[in-house]
């Protein structure tokens, strides 16, 4: 006779696995240069299908007490502008999901910026023709020249499975 609970017991270990590689897969990757204007990608594989938009974020910490005023207007720039030591200067992003199908978005700062950076909400659902707003703020506590970008992750499931992995990835 066939004892299930070795059977679920197994069928949990191998969920867990492909779960932790994928999560690897997406997240873990650094490029080696960052992009200097707006980039798409897209790729797909068995349970997902991920497109990522790649920002150029930037900013600088000077050592001043004087108020500096600036704008950039460049909706593809997070461009944080100079602050003194201290200092921080928020951006935000309206995500828009015009697709009929939810998507998971993760939000990741990568090179020598993101230590500096919070999202406001990440690893979050966007519902079927749903937007939403995500306030990114650079806190800078140290003088320099920082750099790197901003990647969305958008993450469709292509399958039940998928469906149900969304939550955990």
């Amino acid at each position: 006779m066939i004892d299930t609970r070795k059977i679920v017991g197994l069928e949990i270990v191998i969920f867990s696995v492909l779960a932790i590689i994928m999560l690897a897969s997406l997240f873990n990757v650094h490029p080696e240069s960052y992009v200097t204007e707006k980039r798409g990608e897209y790729y797909e594989s068995l349970l997902f299908s991920t497109e990522v938009i790649r920002y150029p974020a930037n900013a600088t910490i000077i050592n001043t007490t004087e108020i500096i005023i600036g704008f950039v207007a460049d909706p593809w720039n997070l461009n944080f502008g100079a602050m003194p030591v201290g200092g921080s200067s928020k951006r935000f992003m309206i995500l828009n999901n015009e697709r009929g199908e939810e998507a998971k978005i993760r939000l990741v700062a990568k090179g020598d910026i993101e230590p500096y950076i919070n999202f406001s909400k990440n690893g979050f659902i966007i519902g079927r023709k749903e937007n939403t707003t995500v306030d990114i703020e650079f806190h800078g506590d140290k003088e320099g020249k920082y750099r790197g970008e901003i990647d969305i992750y958008i993450i469709r499931p292509k399958s039940i499975l998928g469906n149900l992995l969304m939550w955990i990835v």
